[in-house]
C-alpha cells in the first residue's frame, strides 16, 4: 500500500511551499536572534539610555509632557508608545506589578516585535528593488543576521522602530509610484514622520514624498499643489509642535550652534577634512570597502534608468534612486552635525540602504549581463548562474562585519552570553554597598541610578573622577568612585589609571572591584571605595525617608564633668514634612536609668528634618554632653532614636534587609571612671 507524504513535492503544492516557508523559517531566525539570551540579560543590563526612557514616559503620564528635572525627553514617538506600553502593563499585572522588571520586559518584547518587522519589511524593499523574490530573501537574510541590527532589537530603545518605519517610508513610495496613486505618498509621509519622531536624524527622509510627488505626479498639476501644501502644512505644524515642547533646535547642532561642519573623528571635532574618515567609517559598518561596489552599480543604473528604458527594465530605478538620495542626505546630515560620529547605531539606516543597493547593483548587473550568462553556460545553468553573486553578497560580506569571524551564531553566543559590566556592577552594589550611599560616577555612559540595585543611592556625576580630590569628595560625604572607560571624551583605557600622577592619586583609596577583561561585555568599570567620613560607619533606616550612616565619638571612658562630643550621620532619601526630635540618652545597665539625655532638632535647630530636601543629602547633626559631677562609675548605653514633635510617636528602626530592630539603636558602650 503506497502511504501518502505529508507534502507533495509537485505541482502547485511544491510552488507553495517554497513561497511561504523560506520567508517563514528566515522571521523564525530573526525572532530567535533578538530572544536569545535576552532572560540573562534582564532586568539590569541596560542601555545607558533605558532609565531616562522611562522616567520620561512616566512624566508624560503625569503631566501630559516629557519634562523632568535632567531635561526635555527624546524621542517624542518612543516616550509615547513606553507610556501607551506601562498602562497595559499595569493593566494586565496590578497589584503584581514590578516596574524596575515588568516595564523593561514589556518595552523588550515590543522593540524585538519591531525587529523582525524590519527583516520583513528589507525583505519586501530587495523584492521591490531587485524585482525578484531572491533578492527578497537576500535582503531579509541580513537584515536577520546583521549584528548591530539584531543588538538594536534587543533593547527598549528607539533604535528598532526607527529603522522599520524608515523602511515602510520606501515601500509606500514604491507602492504609490507603481499604483499612481498618490494618497499612498500621505502614507509614505506619515512613516517618514514616525521614522523621524523616533530619532530626528532621519529628518532627510521627509523631502522624498515631495520629491516623487514632483517625479510621478506632475500630471495632477492644481490638485498636486493642493497635496504639497497639505504636506508643508503638517511639517510645519510637526516643527512648531517640537519647538515649543521638546526644544529640537537646542538638541541639534544646526548652524550658530558651533558644531556645524565638524565631525567627531576619535572623540575629537576636527574639521571637513575627515569627510575620508566619514566614508571609512560607513565602509567598515558595511564590511569591506568593496562592498560599495554593488551600491554603486545600483546608483549607476538608476540614473541610467532615467534616460534608458533598458536599463529601468533591469532595476526599479524609482526606488533605488530614492535608496541612493536618502544615502546622501543622510550621509551629508551626519557629517554636518552628527550626535555621536563613530557610533554604528546613528548610521543603522544609511547602512541599510547601502545593502538594499547593493543587492539592486548585484540583480541588475546579471539581468544585464544575463544573456551572456545563458549564453556562455546554456539555459540549464543560467538561472543558479544568475543568483550566485547575492549568495557571494552574504558568504563574502558578513565575516567581516562581526569580529571577522565566520561562525556568526557563535559570535552571538559568546558576545551576549558573557555578563555585561553595567549588570555587574548593579550586582555588587546590591550586594556590598549599605543603601542610601553617596557615589561619584563619570559621564556619560553610567547610568545615573540602578536598575537592579534599589534606586537609593545618590549619583554625583562628573566627567572624570580626578576632577575632585579625594579629600573633598570625602568631606562631602562620598564613598565610593566610579571608574569607566566609556566617559565623555571616549579615550579612557585601563593604562590611565596606570599613570604616576593617578596613581597618587589613588593612593588613599581601596579598590573593591574591576570588571574588565574577556569574560565580561560592556565598558571597563573599576570602583574604589573612599574611606568613610564617619569614625564608626554603621548604617539602617529610620523609616523609609531617613538613612543613619554612622557617628563619631570622642572616646569611649570618661570622668565625672567630661564632655561626649558626639556627631550623628544621617542621609535625607526622601522628604521628611514631620518635625522629628532625635534624642541622644546615656542609660545605666538596668536600661532605665537616665544618667544624661538631650532631644532636640537635628544640628541643634539648625536641620529641621521638615527642610530636609530628599535628594540624598547628607546631615551632620552635633551633639555635645556633660557628664554629670556626682556619676556613679559604671558601663553605660549611648542610645539614640527619633519621634515625631506632634504626635510623639518614635519612628521605627530597620536594618538593610527591611527587618524591624525597634524604635531606638544603642551606638556604643562607655565607661564612667571616677
Amino acid at each position: 500500500m503506497n502511504k501518502k507524504l505529508p507534502f507533495n513535492f509537485t505541482g502547485e503544492k511544491t510552488i507553495e511551499f517554497l513561497t511561504w516557508w523560506p520567508p517563514l523559517l528566515l522571521l523564525c531566525l530573526a525572532a530567535w536572534l533578538r530572544t536569545t539570551y535576552i532572560i540573562d540579560d534582564l532586568p539590569s543590563n541596560v542601555s545607558p539610555d533605558e532609565p531616562y526612557y522611562f522616567q520620561w514616559a512616566k512624566a508624560i503620564r503625569e503631566t501630559g509632557l516629557p519634562n523632568v528635572e535632567n531635561g526635555t525627553g527624546y524621542p517624542p514617538a518612543l516616550l509615547y508608545m513606553l507610556a501607551g506600553e506601562q498602562i497595559v502593563v499595569e493593566a494586565i499585572r496590578g497589584e503584581a506589578l514590578n516596574p524596575s522588571v515588568d516595564y523593561f520586559v514589556a518595552a523588550r518584547l515590543v522593540s524585538v516585535v519591531f525587529g523582525v518587522a524590519c527583516v520583513a519589511v528589507s525583505a519586501l524593499v530587495g523584492r521591490q528593488i531587485g524585482k525578484s523574490k531572491p533578492a527578497g530573501l537576500v535582503a531579509g537574510l541580513m537584515a536577520a543576521i546583521w549584528p548591530v541590527l539584531v543588538d538594536a532589537s534587543r533593547w527598549g530603545t528607539a533604535n528598532a522602530p526607527w529603522l522599520f518605519f524608515t523602511l515602510l517610508t520606501f515601500v509606500f513610495l514604491y507602492q504609490a509610484r507603481d499604483r499612481k496613486r498618490i494618497a499612498l505618498l500621505y502614507l509614505a509621509l506619515i512613516a517618514g514622520v514616525l521614522s523621524f519622531l523616533f530619532k530626528y536624524q532621519t529628518g532627510v527622509i521627509l523631502i522624498l514624498p515631495f520629491i516623487y510627488a514632483l517625479a510621478h505626479f506632475r500630471d495632477l498639476r492644481t490638485r498636486l499643489i493642493g497635496h504639497l501644501a497639505i504636506w508643508s502644512a503638517i511639517l510645519l505644524a510637526l516643527a512648531l509642535w517640537l519647538m515649543l515642547y521638546y526644544n529640537i533646535f537646542g538638541m541639534i547642532n544646526l548652524p550658530g550652534n558651533g558644531d556645524i561642519g565638524r565631525v567627531a573623528v576619535d572623540g575629537k571635532l576636527v574639521g571637513f577634512q575627515s569627510l575620508k574618515a566619514h566614508l571609512g567609517t560607513v565602509a567598515s559598518r558595511v564590511g569591506e570597502t568593496w562592498f560599495l561596489w554593488g551600491a554603486g552599480v545600483a546608483v549607476v543604473f538608476a540614473f541610467g534608468a532615467l534616460i534608458n528604458r533598458k536599463l529601468a527594465e533591469a532595476l526599479d530605478a524609482g526606488l533605488a534612486l530614492s535608496l541612493a538620495l536618502f544615502t546622501l542626505l543622510f550621509y551629508l546630515l551626519m557629517s554636518l552635525a552628527p550626535p555621536s560620529f563613530t557610533h554604528s547605531i546613528y548610521w543603522m539606516p544609511a547602512v541599510s540602504a547601502i545593502y538594499l543597493l547593493a543587492i539592486a547593483g548585484v540583480v541588475a548587473t546579471v539581468r544585464a549581463g544575463g544573456y551572456f550568462i545563458s549564453k556562455a553556460s546554456g539555459a540549464k545553468w543560467s538561472r543558479m548562474l544568475q543568483y550566485a553573486p547575492l549568495a557571494a553578497l552574504v558568504v563574502f560580506s558578513w565575516p567581516f562585519v562581526q569580529s571577522r569571524t565566520t561562525d556568526l551564531l557563535w559570535t552571538y553566543q559568546h558576545v551576549w552570553s558573557k555578563p555585561p559590566t553595567n549588570k555587574l556592577l548593579d550586582e555588587w552594589f546590591s550586594q556590598h554597598a549599605p543603601q542610601g550611599g553617596r557615589v561619584v560616577v563619570e559621564h556619560v555612559k553610567m547610568p545615573f541610578y540602578y536598575v537592579y540595585a534599589p534606586a537609593i543611592f545618590h549619583k554625583y556625576v562628573v566627567d572624570s573622577i580626578f576632577t575632585d580630590s579625594v579629600e573633598n569628595y570625602r568631606a562631602r560625604g562620598y564613598e565610593y568612585l566610579i571608574w569607566n572607560s566609556m566617559t565623555s571624551n571616549l579615550t579612557d583605557t585601563l593604562a590611565d589609571l596606570e599613570t604616576e600622577q593617578n596613581k597618587a592619586y589613588l593612593k588613599d583609596v581601596k579598590e573593591v572591584l574591576r570588571l574588565t577583561g574577556e569574560n565580561v561585555s560592556g565598558a571597563d568599570i573599576v570602583v574604589y571605595q573612599i574611606p568613610p567620613l564617619q569614625q564608626h560607619a554603621r548604617y539602617l533606616w529610620f523609616g523609609s525617608a531617613i538613612s543613619f550612616r554612622g557617628f563619631d565619638l570622642n572616646g569611649d571612658t570618661f570622668k565625672p564633668g567630661d564632655n561626649l562630643q558626639l556627631m550623628l550621620y544621617w542621609m535625607s532619601v526622601e522628604k521628611t514634612p514631620g518635625n522629628y526630635i532625635v534624642f541622644v540618652h546615656v542609660l545605666a545597665a538596668d536600661g532605665q536609668t537616665l544618667l544624661v539625655g538631650q532631644d532636640g532638632p537635628p544640628d541643634y535647630g539648625n536641620r529641621p528634618t521638615w527642610s530636609w530636601a530628599g535628594d540624598m543629602q547628607l546631615i551632620t547633626d552635633q551633639r555635645i554632653l556633660t557628664i554629670p559631677a556626682d556619676a556613679p562609675p559604671g558601663t553605660y548605653a549611648l542610645r539614640i532614636g527619633m519621634y515625631d514633635a506632634d504626635t510623639q510617636q518614635r519612628a521605627q528602626v530597620f536594618d538593610l534587609e527591611n527587618q524591624p530592630v525597634g524604635d531606638n539603636i544603642v551606638l556604643a558602650k562607655i565607661h564612667v571612671q571616677e
